[in-house]
């Protein structure tokens, strides 16, 4: 029996990837052998586990996804992701070292007649013996007031951690507009701005740098978008500008931020998502990488 054949996967996690891309090809196939497929099943179930397992999460906090990607006929939405790996795959033989890796994360939005309450959270652990090499999350709660309407408003409050990057914590409170560009039902977009007072307090492995913390008013910009190309095919973007001057250092520190998702839906409630995220910040506050990215995909569980 003639067939083609299409593969392209590509998957990063905690920044190792792998990539893997094959041609259309055509081939004359028997008929496949019922007594084998029996006997893979269980090594086609453990493939699967072990792809619900390894469910990716983007690092960098997006705030508006849970907005665009809403159905405003339902009064709660939301999807939770968690991952576990465990193996003892070190490299040498005298010692045994043991990797432990947790990601866990959900984003959640309760829709009232008037307002939209989300609650996002995000937490990621990997370690070797118990020594944490990626240790970071946030928790982000905001609400949308007046929702429906073309110009609405919004409160917010933020509590994140990169230890492994010297960020011992990041806590943050602000408001701001929301103004509707456009809406139908293919495509959206929003510009918001306003105002947060953020605290930073970052943690050099420098022993001359040592620890320092920053409290800064930023203003907060942001332009989002929504395309929905196919029924089950939708595309969704969000750039943020925040910035701020830090007038104990004599600095005007800048960050932009944006993120790209790719979803497909294959029923109601599973699909799969792609993402790419990214930072950069002219000025940290003390010397990191000023730029940062995540490429992430897997599969998505909505409700």
């Amino acid at each position: 029996m003639p067939y083609f054949t299409k593969k392209f996967s590509f998957i990063c996690i905690s920044g190792k990837c792998a990539f893997s891309l094959s041609f259309f090809t055509y081939r004359q196939i028997p008929r496949p052998n019922i007594d084998l497929l029996k006997s893979m099943k269980p090594v086609i179930l453990s493939t699967f586990l072990f792809c619900l397992a390894h469910l990716a999460a983007a690092q960098i906090l997006n705030v508006e996804k849970s907005r665009l990607e809403a159905d405003t006929s339902k009064r709660f939405i939301g999807n939770v992701n968690v991952g576990f790996n465990l193996n003892n795959r070190g490299a040498i033989a005298e010692r045994s070292i043991t990797y432990l890796g947790i990601t866990a994360n959900s984003n959640t939005a309760y829709l009232s007649k008037a307002n939209m309450y989300s609650l996002i959270n995000f937490f990621n652990y990997i370690s070797n013996d118990g020594n944490a090499f990626i240790s970071s999350g946030y928790s982000h709660f905001r609400i949308n007031y007046l929702h429906e309407r073309r110009l609405s408003y919004e409160n917010y409050v933020q509590y994140q951690y990169d230890r492994p990057r010297g960020l011992s914590f990041r806590r943050l409170v602000g408001a701001g507009i929301r103004y509707r560009v456009t809406k139908n039902d293919k495509i959206s977009v929003f510009a918001g701005t306003g105002i947060f007072f953020e605290q930073e307090r970052w943690t050099s492995s420098n022993v001359e740098i040592g620890v320092r913390q920053a409290d800064l008013f930023k203003t907060n910009n942001y332009l989002s978008a929504r395309y929905e190309a196919r029924k089950n095919l939708q595309f969704n973007t969000i750039v943020y500008y925040q910035a701020g001057p830090d007038n104990n250092a004599g600095l005007f520190r800048q960050r932009v931020s944006g993120e790209l998702n790719v979803n497909v839906k294959i029923t109601n409630n599973i699909g799969f998502a792609t993402s790419f995220t990214s930072t950069y910040e002219n000025h940290p506050i003390i010397p990191v990488r000023k730029f940062i990215f995540a490429l992430t995909h897997g599969i998505a569980i909505n409700f």
